[in-house]
């Protein structure tokens, strides 16, 4: 399976509920026409590997810049973005699992020592490099995971099962519950603020009632945002309604004007300006892009 971002709260996968809890794809930001996958957190465990270019990662205030070859783990529930460093493709492979998959995850002595690095709790990230020790040898298991999860032999889920079992032994072995770790506070307010912005994106939304929606004051939370997020709030709300005009564009036939209404914009000409800033095109010359690149 390959999909051009990584999917975003509201459109993951529901992996609890799936027969085999695995799901693997790739990301492709030069592909993504506003140029990254915003901030967003999924409901189950996931690790991403660089297969091209470099990809700086965000979290938490924190930042991961990873070459080629390089990898990151990041626990359910944690608020992430990634962007492209530098020019040319920018490619990731995204390991999204159920951490039930793990064998004995599901044994309360088991996850209450060991799993805390797949626990929607607080900040928990880990990184890999190649070569470089145990974190190489991680890497190694999730390329059999990969290799399993695309060759689809008989017996495959439990190799890949097995695979990432190995890889959490190495990383509990080696860090000894030592990944990086932050309060749950910090983490749950963003998301509070992210989800009020996604719920409401196709209205008027105002300082005042993101605030009141959270119970921030107007200047703590454009702080708080800033400083968790590093754009402002109304950066983030823009984007988030660019992305789904663009979703609009790509899979319905509503016109240009209803899309700006629908995703929140306040007329059509303002719109099509902030579409071409940010695209290099108008939604129009954009969708017949689209319709003529599906046909070619």
């Amino acid at each position: 399976m390959q999909r051009i971002n990584e999917a975003e709260p509201g459109n993951s996968p529901d992996l609890s509920a799936c027969p085999f809890p695995l799901d693997l794809y790739e990301t492709t930001l030069d592909h993504s026409i506003l140029g990254s996958v915003g901030w967003h957190w999924h409901e189950f465990a996931q690790f991403c590997v660089v297969l091209e270019g470099r990809v700086r990662f965000s979290a938490g205030r924190k930042e991961w810049e990873l070459c080629q070859g390089a990898g990151i783990c990041l626990n359910p529930g944690l608020p992430h973005r990634a962007a492209p460093v530098g020019d040319g493709t920018c490619r990731y492979l995204c390991v999204d699992f159920d951490p039930r998959l793990l064998p004995g995850f599901c044994c309360e002595r088991i996850q209450e020592k060991y799993g805390a690095l797949f626990l929607p709790k607080g900040m928990r990230v880990q990184t890999f490099f190649p070569g470089s020790g145990w974190t190489g040898a991680v890497l190694d298991q999730l390329r059999l995971v990969h290799g399993a999860w695309r060759q689809k032999g008989y017996g495959y889920e439990l190799e890949a099962a097995l695979a990432l079992g190995r890889a959490w032994l190495l990383i509990i072995q080696n860090t000894a519950g030592a990944a990086l770790e932050r309060g749950d506070f910090e983490n749950r307010r963003l998301k509070e603020i992210i989800s009020y912005l996604r719920d409401h994106y196709g209205e008027k939304v105002t300082l005042a009632q993101v605030a009141q929606a959270v119970q921030m004051s107007q200047s703590e939370c454009c702080r708080f945002f800033k400083k968790s997020a590093d754009c402002t709030i109304f950066e983030y709300l823009l984007h988030l309604r660019l992305q789904r005009a663009i979703e609009l564009l790509e899979r319905t036939d509503l016109s240009v004007s209803q899309i700006a209404y629908a995703t929140g914009f306040s007329g059509t000409s303002y719109f099509i300006g902030r579409f071409r800033r940010a695209v290099g095109m108008t939604p129009k010359a954009y969708r017949e892009k689209q319709k003529s690149r599906a046909l070619s």
